[in-house]
């Protein structure tokens, strides 16, 4: 059970200051291994997956990820107000962490139960480590409610990746890929250019062949950028395997595997020098290589990768609360299941109709229900049953509702169609 400080530290905002991460079993295969020296990196990611909320804060070790230091309730990292109160608390738990190291260095009693918690998390009680976390303490934001929406995005596009995985001989566990990349989100976009539910720049998109210009961009298209995203994995794995194998002959498949997901982070390129520099371990790679873009962000890319597969296939036993309270569950992964009556991306409700706006330069995405049924769903945007809308108003309205004939020649007369241009027609 975490305790909460009150006298003199975190008096401000209730924070618990006893944290442990949990201890999580890992389901492993051979496609995608689990080292175990990597197991506390990932029982850190899922907890912030699924422990966390995205309004609380976690104070951490960012070398050592499951080092926690604190969390609070309520004080998300990064948002509006609470830079102030972050940066306070970070100070003092430098303070804690610099009187530690004194305490240590003169044999001294730990005289405060704060400092004897944070010496369980520095096992080989060395004070020149515990100086070094000292001035280096990372702010990581929860992201339950993140995933739980996620999860709901994913019962939508994850029959579209999984069909274009497997066309393309890639492991089914690559779907897990995009909550990491973008929460399953196809209209994402990062502060660098990366967009889509895969996060493609511009110039790998481009590379990789997707459409990209003033009015279309193929990364926001769900289909379309699965099949850039496997082209850049597969391409990725034989540049690899080849740099990997010009040091260790003996490397195998499985070895590899942590290398290409973190190449999706890091570039081919950068993976490739740093196997030539190291070797194709991972562990070691992770541990020893230095370079000024290998950082937090990509030393936690396939650790954050298999908390994401873990969070996602015991999406029932983790979220129970919220399958409890609803008939529905939050994804229909485990059963290959198209037909979804959760809320949709861009404000779809069953009860008002489609609300995927149709607007210059995107997709029409039409929706669809068999005349039976009392659950609309959208008709996936595959490569074969969609339309470049080029123009706005009416124009896209009626290249909308032509689409929908158009499916509606392909599903058969049994299903029925609705459409709503961006005037909300």
């Amino acid at each position: 059970m975490a305790c909460t400080f009150v006298a003199g530290f975190f008096q401000s905002v209730p924070g618990h200051a006893f944290v442990e991460v949990k201890r999580h079993k890992m389901q492993c295969n051979a496609a995608f291994p689990c080292p175990a020296e990597l197991q506390d990196r990932v029982n850190f990611w899922i907890d912030i997956y699924s422990r966390w909320d995205s309004q609380d804060s976690v104070l951490h070790d960012p070398l050592v990820p499951h080092r926690v230091y604190a969390v609070f309730k309520g004080k998300a990292c990064g948002r509006k107000g609470n830079t102030p109160f972050i940066k306070d608390q970070k100070k003092r738990i430098s303070a804690e962490l610099h009187t530690l190291a004194k305490q240590l260095d003169r044999n001294a009693p730990i005289n405060s139960d704060y400092r004897r918690h944070l010496l369980t998390l520095f096992p080989d009680r060395s004070s020149d480590v515990i100086r070094r976390a000292a001035d280096d303490i990372r702010c990581q934001s929860g992201n339950r409610s993140g995933f739980k929406a996620a999860l709901q995005r994913f019962g939508t596009y994850g029959p579209i990746v999984r069909k274009v995985l497997k066309d393309s001989g890639l492991p089914s566990d690559i779907q897990y890929l995009p909550f990491v990349e973008s929460s399953y989100n196809p209209k994402a976009y990062s502060r660098v250019g990366a967009a889509g539910m895969w996060q493609i720049m511009p110039a790998t998109g481009r590379g990789l062949g997707l459409e990209l210009n003033a009015t279309v961009d193929e990364r926001l298209d769900p289909e379309v950028a699965s099949w850039g995203a496997a082209r850049y994995l597969k391409e990725s794995r034989e540049t690899l395997t080849k740099a990997a194998r010009s040091k260790d002959r003996g490397v195998t498949h499985s070895e590899l595997s942590p290398f290409v997901i973190t190449s999706y982070n890091y570039g081919v390129n950068g993976m490739r020098r740093a196997i030539k520099e190291i070797g194709p371990d991972y562990m070691k790679v992770l541990n020893q290589y230095r370079s000024k873009k290998f950082q937090v962000a990509v030393k936690n890319f396939y650790a954050g990768f298999l908390a994401a597969r873990f969070v996602a296939q015991n999406q029932k036993k983790i979220f129970w609360r919220d399958y409890a309270g609803s008939a529905v569950a939050l994804s229909h992964a485990d059963s290959g299941s198209t037909r979804f009556h959760q809320p949709y991306p861009g404000g779809f409700r069953p009860d008002r109709g489609p609300a995927q706006n149709v607007e210059s330069g995107a997709y029409a995405f039409c929706v669809a229900r068999l005349a039976n049924d009392s659950g609309w769903l959208p008709v996936a945007p595959t490569l074969e049953n969609r339309r470049l809308v080029e123009s706005r108003g009416q124009a896209s309205h009626d290249a909308a509702r032509g689409q929908a004939r158009r499916i509606r020649g392909v599903h058969g007369a049994g299903w029925r169609y609705r459409v709503r241009d961006r005037r909300g027609i």
